[in-house]
């Protein structure tokens, strides 16, 4: 990365460094040694995360049969990383909405979120909690790149039509696009290396190494499928899902559909779990039936399952 825009970057307002607390908690969750008083009581110093832990801890999230109702059962049911990320997500949740962010940026990063997390229930099971927060966070450069250059940026992804043609964009005037920026964020907040690595090759997973490629590929993946739901061409986008799904994770149509409903029944509840407006019930089911429709159509025509 080029060090003008680097040194840009440093001195961005909001996001050149994690919320105090939220520090503290990834710090001491990625502690090997780490008892879990220290971490429940960093918490419980911080009464809106505490209650945004035992709001995730009741979610479709985890679907616990039983009402949670403090931090320890929350550490029972989600385990050491998945409260920890819950703690880092919600406290970005206030910093990702910067003047001019398209509001369907953070509807991205949750569709996503939801999307990797069901992906990696079906193929990496023991990596659940690490897909969901990378594929939360993998568009977090987008951000950094407006605070660190607010006029340029704008110019730059102007007319941009898509995801891909924004990435594609800002490699040609930066020589860089937001995948990079993001996890050389993460980086400087000291995230694990997994994640930083996952945000990275969000837009091109080839040629990670076999012991982390599904959990790569599942959030490379994550970002194309959740645009089903965002994209106007809906039949572009849902060629693009099949094929992420297909090439990166070899998902046949009855697996991609079977995770696209499952996204479809939780979406309304996930939005609701980051505070953003309520998606039309209708709408979603309107994309999963054209979905559904669509998926046999592409497998068949590109030879695939």
């Amino acid at each position: 990365m080029d060090r003008t825009l680097e040194t840009r970057l440093r001195q961005a307002g909001a996001l050149a460094s994690l919320p105090n607390v939220a520090m503290r908690v990834v710090a001491l969750a990625h502690d090997p040694d780490v008892e879990a008083e220290p971490l429940l009581d960093e918490i419980q110093h911080d009464p809106p995360m505490t209650a945004r832990v035992l709001r995730a801890a009741n979610s479709v999230l985890y679907n616990h049969p039983r009402r949670i109702t403090n931090l320890r059962q929350a550490l029972v049911v989600m385990g050491t990383k998945g409260i920890t990320h819950v703690a880092l997500g919600f406290s970005l949740r206030g910093l990702m909405q910067p003047a001019g962010t398209s509001p369907d940026f953070w509807r991205r990063s949750v569709y996503a979120a939801l999307v990797g997390r069901e992906l990696a229930h079906r193929l990496a099971p023991l990596a659940v909690e690490d897909v969901f927060v990378a594929a939360l966070l993998q568009d977090l450069g987008i951000l950094a790149l407006e605070q660190a250059l607010p006029a340029d940026y704008a110019r730059i992804v102007a007319g941009c039509d898509g995801h891909a043609a924004r990435a594609a964009a800002e490699r040609a005037a930066l020589g860089t696009d937001h995948a990079e920026v993001g996890a050389w964020l993460l980086g400087q907040w000291g995230l694990p290396e997994l994640l930083i690595e996952a945000v990275a090759r969000s837009h091109d997973p080839r040629g990670v190494a076999p012991a982390r490629r599904t959990l790569v590929h599942c959030v490379a993946a994550s970002g194309v499928i959740a645009d089903l739901w965002l994209d106007a061409d809906h039949e572009a986008a849902t060629e693009r899902a099949w094929l992420a799904g297909d090439v990166w994770l070899g998902l046949d149509t009855e697996v991609l559909s079977g995770v696209l409903e499952t996204v479809d029944r939780r979406l309304p509840d996930m939005m609701a779990l980051f505070d953003l407006e309520a998606v039309d019930p209708a709408q979603l089911d309107a994309v999963l039936a054209a979905a559904r429709e669509l998926l046999p159509h592409y497998a068949v025509s590109h030879g695939g399952r």
